[in-house]
């Protein structure tokens, strides 16, 4: 029998009408098909492995002599692994190392999965099963089992949210970050026009004065050059390209790492169009935040650097 089950019966001896039952107990410690004698002498009608005991075999009259029955186990192994602490996952989150839990010597498989390690970038966006099999034959046993355990996860890419420094749900067009968990106080959207102001979004009803608070009616408040602005590739592996039409005079250009440090500054002239490359990878992989300040206003752009 496996490590940790024992077999027994529930009386040492039985005299008629006697009602007994062989069992097995314990918890079992090994894995596989395990097969096994059960012995036993009678001197009256017994129900082998009847109703109360989970068999079904019919009665019969015997007396004296002895039983002999084989009787097979199986055991399943243990599938269970840690690693994946989430059920989501940014694509430019590090890699997981997969740690069975049960079993050992089993093998995982499923998009993003080498050997025992889930990569988030390989797996790409969308739901994926990672899997791990083990088969099993331990102790005494005759023959292997095997058992599995799937676990979903999720990855994702980052996008754009946008700050929301009044809490009226809209987002300053000006203020971006380039991620997939946003922090508390960002929105996925752009639509407003005064992030300073709880009452002004769009939709918003006049005040009591009659000022008008829906930035659908409202105009001259926002500098639309700065809303052309594109920075392209995003994610990037080598440079972002900063693009925009209508742009003359001075461009400050400023880029900040996720602690907020400062690890790039210049100043560029620009004459009707703004065509400016970075070599953004020289700062390592993380995401950072581009700042452009032009004509008194500021915009910012996140940037995920693979």
């Amino acid at each position: 029998m496996p490590l940790g089950i024992v077999g027994s019966f529930n009386q040492e001896t039985y005299s008629p009408p006697a009602n007994g039952c062989g069992y097995l107990e314990g918890v079992p410690q090994q894995a596989g098909l395990f097969i096994f004698n059960v012995s036993f002498k009678v001197d009256l009608q017994t129900w082998l492995f009847n109703s109360s005991c989970g068999g079904f075999l019919p009665p019969s009259l015997l007396t004296g002599e002895e039983i002999d029955l084989s009787v097979s186990l199986r055991i399943l192994p243990d599938p269970s692994f840690s690693g994946l602490d989430t059920s989501v996952y940014c694509i430019s989150d590090s890699v997981r190392t997969l740690v069975p839990e049960g079993t050992q010597g089993g093998v995982f498989s499923g998009p993003g999965v080498s050997g025992n390690q889930f990569d988030p970038a390989i797996a790409g966006p969308g739901l994926h099963a990672v899997k791990y099999v083990v088969s099993a034959m331990e102790g005494t046993a005759v023959e292997p089992e095997t058992d599995s355990l799937v676990v979903w996860v999720e990855v994702i890419e980052p996008s754009l949210f946008y700050a929301d420094m009044d809490g009226d749900g809209f987002g300053n067009p000006f203020e971006s970050i380039f991620v997939c968990f946003p922090p508390e106080g960002f929105v996925d959207n752009n639509d407003d026009c005064d992030d300073d102001n709880p009452d002004v979004y769009p939709g918003a009803p006049n005040g009591p004065d009659g000022t008008v608070n829906d930035c659908n009616l409202i105009t001259g408040l926002i500098n639309h050059t700065l809303l052309k602005l594109e920075v392209f590739p995003n994610p990037t592996f080598d440079q972002i390209t900063i693009r925009g039409d209508q742009y003359n005079g001075p461009v400050h250009l400023n880029i900040h790492d996720a602690s907020g440090r400062l690890v790039h500054s210049e100043m560029i002239h620009a004459a009707g169009m703004l065509h400016h490359n970075i070599q953004i990878s020289v700062f390592g992989k993380g995401w950072y935040i581009l700042r452009v300040d032009y004509e008194g206003e500021v915009a910012r752009r996140g940037v995920v650097v693979r």
